[in-house]
C-alpha cells in the first residue's frame, strides 16, 4: 500500500463528499465531547453521564453507519443511511450505566467488528480474506496517520506556547478527539475504497502472519498440549480461565488459517491444514473446564457468552474439514446473529439467563443455610459463619457472591425489595501479625546489619516452607539460621489468640543463634486444629 502524505488533505475532502453521514456522525460525537468536557466540572446531571455513556458506543454507531452505506447507498434504501446519523440521540435519555463496560458491551464491540468484516458480503473465502486484510491494513494506517496528525498539531501548539509565553489551554486534547471521531473514520473509509481493487498482500502483513502470528499460535498450542498432558497425568480439572485461553487460540488460529489464502509463502500450511485435528485436546480442555464451572457456579452473563462461543468455536473448527461449509463470511454472519440475540433480546439475553440462574442458586443457598426469616420472608440479618465449620462457611461465601452478582446486575433497590440486605459475616481463620517492640531490640554484640527488604542486596536469601524459615548465605549456600515458626506458635496458642505479651512477641519475631539474629517483619497464618504459618517476611539480619 502506497500512501502519499501530501495528498491526505485532498483525500479527506474527497471522503467528506463520498461519506457525508460518517463525517456528520463524527462531528456529532465531537460536539458531545465538547459539551461533556465543558460541563463536566460544573454539572453532575444525568444528561452529562448519559453523554459519556453514549460516547463509549462510538465504534458501534460508526460501524453501523458505514455498513448501511455499503449495503444501501446505491439503492432506494439510502434514506436509512442518511437518517442513521440521528441514531445516538435517543440514547441521551437512556440510562446505559448497567451496559457500558460490561461483558455485553464488550461483545457489542466484537459484533461491530464482525459487521465491519462482513458488510461487503464476500461469500467466497478468497474474497472475504482479501476484504479482511484490507480492513486490517486500512485500520492500521488510519490510526497511524490520524495520531501522526494529532501529534504534529500538538508539537506546533506546544512550540508556539513556549516561544510566545502563551497560556496553555486544552486545544491539543480537542484536536486529538477531533482526529479520533472525524479524521480517522474518514481516512479508513477512503483507504477502503482506494484499495478495493488491489489484491496484493502488503509485505509487512506477510511478515506479521508468517513470523509473528503463526509461530505464536503454534507455541500457544504446544503450551496447551503440555497443560493437557499435565492435568491428565495428575487427574485434575482445568483452571477456571482456561476456556478463554482456548477461545483466544481458536480465534487467532482461524485468522491464520484464513490468511494462508493470501500469503505468497505458505510456510505453516502443514499446521493449518490439520488444525481441526490438532485442536481436539484444547477443545477437551475448554469443555471440561467450562462445564465444570457452570455446574459448580451456574450461569452468569459471561459464562453464557463463553458457552455459546464454545459451541460456535467447536462447529467452526470442524467446518474447516469441508470447503463447502467452511465459509468465513457465513461464520461471521452466524456469530453476529448470536451476539445480537444474547445481547439485545430480552428474556433470552445472556444477562437475563445469568440473572435467572443466579437467582435459583441464591435461593438454594438460602434454603441450605436456613437464611430465610419466617417473619419478614427476607434474609436473616447478622448471621455469623466461622471457617471452622468449613461447609457452611463456603456456602455462606457463595451466597454472598450470588447476592453481589445480582446486586450489580439488577440494582441494590431491587435486591433489598426482593431479598433484603445481605448482612452476614464470614469469619476467616486467616490472620496477619506484625511485631510490637515497646522496649526496642537489643543489638549489642552485632557488627553488621543487612536489611532484607532491600531488593538490590543479595548477600542472604530467605525461604519459608511448611512453616520453617531458613536463611542461606548466597556466597556458599550455607544455612546460617533456621526457625520452625509453626512449633513456636502452637506452643503459645493462647497468646496467639489474644496477641498480647511483649516477651512472646520478641520470641516469635526475633530468633538468635551464636552468629546472627533474625528479625521478622510480619507473619501470616491459618488457624484450625493447629496453627500453620503460610508466609513470613524477613525484616533484617544482624551478624556478629
Amino acid at each position: 500500500m502506497k500512501i502519499n502524505l501530501s495528498k491526505v488533505g485532498a483525500d479527506i475532502i474527497s471522503a467528506l463528499k463520498k461519506y457525508p453521514v460518517e463525517a456528520l456522525l463524527g462531528l456529532l460525537f465531537f460536539v458531545f465531547f465538547c459539551i461533556e468536557d465543558q460541563l463536566n466540572w460544573e454539572s453532575s446531571s444525568e444528561l452529562i453521564k448519559h453523554i459519556r455513556d453514549v460516547m463509549s458506543l462510538f465504534p458501534a454507531f460508526m460501524v453501523l453507519v458505514y455498513s448501511l452505506h455499503q449495503l444501501l447507498y446505491p439503492t432506494k434504501g439510502r434514506i436509512l443511511y442518511y437518517l442513521s446519523v440521528l441514531l445516538p440521540l435517543p440514547f441521551l435519555w437512556v440510562d446505559l450505566s448497567h451496559f457500558v463496560f460490561t461483558i455485553s458491551y464488550t461483545f457489542t464491540l466484537i459484533l461491530a467488528f464482525f459487521i465491519l468484516l462482513a458488510c461487503k458480503c464476500k461469500w467466497e473465502n478468497l474474497s472475504f480474506a482479501r476484504n479482511c486484510m484490507q480492513t486490517f491494513v486500512s485500520l492500521i494506517f488510519a490510526f497511524f496517520i490520524g495520531h501522526l496528525l494529532a501529534l504534529a498539531v500538538w508539537g506546533l501548539y506546544s512550540s508556539v506556547v513556549y516561544i510566545f509565553n502563551m497560556e496553555r489551554y486544552d486545544f491539543p486534547e480537542y484536536i486529538y478527539m477531533f482526529c479520533l471521531f472525524v479524521v480517522i473514520p474518514l481516512l479508513y473509509c477512503h483507504l477502503q475504497e482506494k484499495e478495493s481493487e488491489e489484491h496484493a498482500t502488503p509485505r509487512f502483513m506477510e511478515i506479521i502472519i508468517n513470523y509473528i502470528l503463526s509461530p505464536a499460535v503454534i507455541v500457544y498450542t504446544a503450551i496447551l498440549y503440555i497443560y493437557f498432558i499435565t492435568i491428565a497425568i495428575h487427574w485434575e480439572l482445568p483452571k477456571g480461565g482456561i476456556g478463554y485461553m482456548v477461545l483466544a487460540l481458536a480465534i487467532f488460529a482461524m485468522a491464520g488459517h484464513m490468511f494462508q489464502l493470501l500469503v505468497s509463502k505458505n510456510i505453516y500450511g502443514w499446521f493449518y491444514s490439520h488444525f481441526s485435528w490438532i485442536a481436539i485436546p484444547p477443545l477437551i480442555l475448554f469443555w471440561v473446564g467450562t462445564i465444570e464451572r457452570i455446574t459448580t457456579y451456574s450461569f452468569t452473563a459471561s459464562r453464557v457468552y463463553l458457552f455459546i462461543s464454545g459451541i460456535l468455536m467447536t462447529f467452526y473448527i470442524f467446518f474447516l474439514f469441508s470447503r463447502k461449509i467452511g465459509n468465513y463470511q457465513l461464520m461471521a454472519v452466524v456469530s453476529s446473529i448470536c451476539i445480537v440475540i444474547l445481547t439485545f433480546i430480552p428474556g433470552i439475553s445472556a444477562r437475563s439467563i445469568g440473572i435467572h440462574s443466579q437467582k435459583q442458586r441464591l435461593e438454594r443457598y438460602i434454603s441450605r443455610l436456613d437464611m430465610l426469616d419466617s417473619v419478614t420472608h427476607k434474609l436473616k440479618q447478622g448471621v455469623v459463619f466461622n471457617e471452622t465449620d468449613s461447609l457452611r462457611w463456603k456456602d455462606a461465601r457463595e451466597l454472598e457472591a450470588c447476592y453481589s452478582y445480582l446486586k450489580d446486575e439488577t440494582g441494590s433497590d431491587y435486591m433489598k425489595k426482593e431479598y433484603g440486605e445481605c448482612d452476614i459475616s464470614t469469619k476467616r481463620n486467616w490472620h496477619y501479625m506484625s511485631p510490637v517492640f515497646p522496649s526496642g531490640i537489643n543489638i549489642e554484640g552485632y557488627t553488621r546489619y543487612y536489611p532484607m527488604r532491600t531488593y538490590d542486596r543479595k548477600e542472604y536469601i530467605s525461604k519459608v516452607k511448611d512453616g520453617v524459615i531458613t536463611i542461606r548465605r548466597a556466597s556458599d549456600d550455607r544455612v546460617i539460621i533456621s526457625r520452625d515458626i509453626n512449633a513456636y506458635m502452637n506452643s503459645h496458642r493462647v497468646w496467639m489468640q489474644n496477641e498480647v505479651a511483649d516477651s512472646v512477641s520478641l520470641g516469635l519475631f526475633i530468633t538468635r543463634n551464636d552468629s546472627c539474629m533474625l528479625v521478622l517483619d510480619n507473619i501470616s497464618y491459618e488457624e484450625g486444629a493447629t496453627i500453620h504459618c503460610t508466609s513470613a517476611s524477613v525484616d533484617a539480619i544482624f551478624i556478629k
